[in-house]
């Protein structure tokens, strides 16, 4: 009798298996898949996920920024992003400790956000507008910052990484909820949907839409007349000299202080679009 019992309990997740719907089975390989790729921070892969309308969706926010974006402030804006990549590598521990107490515990969060830094800063010397203008999100995503920023992010982050998939489970209207189960036992469910035949979360598929109309009008707001263009321009240097300065920050304290000054000038410009727009 033991031995059959045990034989019994054996087969029970292949029984488990059996008796799921096919929509289950699709949601659960799907969702794995995607954990897995952002476990290796694959975003080609991720991407390539998607659907093909969701694809169109991110290429056609890409160009408009690159056909968008005049090339004199791109230029300037990329070494300010340089720029504040120097500050993660110059100052790991700090930037980690200003991330919160969760990350700044965590022994790998320093060498995490030093890896972070230094995939900007090569993104900041490699994104040229002709890259975005093309579109090519292939070529684009292949580049091998974004997949050490991919890995990074599974220090730092909450994200959607080393987790189990479990019970899977159908609901009448055809969504899958499905537990997701963290390293350290804590559940969420997490439920998923069809769109063009691909499963996704429903959070963002029911998002997606909202969020590239949000993320095209502020592309519009990045077209600048003349005279905005130079006051934007003659802000640049004191920007990257505030940053440069605050390299030297031995505190979170202090380094927040001198990026929140470093950033003043363009605060400053914004707040007062605002007030002309009343």
């Amino acid at each position: 009798m033991k031995r059959i019992a045990m034989t019994f309990m054996a087969l029970i997740p292949a029984i488990s298996i059996l008796a799921a719907t096919p929509a289950e089975k699709a949601a659960e390989v799907a969702a794995k898949g995607y954990i897995s790729a952002m476990e290796k921070g694959n975003v080609v892969e991720v991407y390539t996920m998607l659907p093909q309308s969701f694809q169109k969706d991110v290429v056609d926010v890409v160009q408009a920024f690159g056909n968008t974006m005049d090339a004199d402030i791109w230029k300037e804006a990329t070494a300010v992003i340089g720029a504040l990549a120097d500050i993660g590598v110059a100052k790991p521990a700090i930037v980690a400790e200003m991330a919160g107490d969760k990350v700044a515990s965590d022994v790998n969060a320093s060498a995490a956000v030093k890896q972070s830094a230094l995939a900007l800063k090569g993104l900041s010397e490699k994104l040229s507008l002709d890259l975005l203008k093309s579109g090519d999100m292939t070529k684009i995503l292949s580049l091998s910052e974004f997949n050490q920023l991919g890995g990074a992010a599974k220090v730092v982050g909450d994200g959607f990484t080393d987790v189990t998939v479990s019970n899977a489970k159908e609901s009448e209207d055809g969504a899958v909820s499905l537990s997701f189960t963290e390293k350290d036992g804590e559940t969420e469910q997490v439920e998923f949907i069809q769109v063009e035949n691909v499963w996704l979360p429903k959070d963002m598929a029911d998002g997606w839409k909202e969020g590239v109309a949000e993320a095209k009008k502020g592309i519009q707001g990045l077209s600048f007349d003349a005279a905005k263009k130079q006051q934007v321009l003659g802000m640049m240097p004191m920007i990257k000299m505030g940053l440069q300065n605050a390299k030297n920050a031995t505190t979170k304290e202090a380094l927040s202080q001198s990026m929140m000054m470093s950033f003043m000038p363009l605060m400053m410009m914004g707040m007062g679009d605002m007030g002309g727009d009343e």
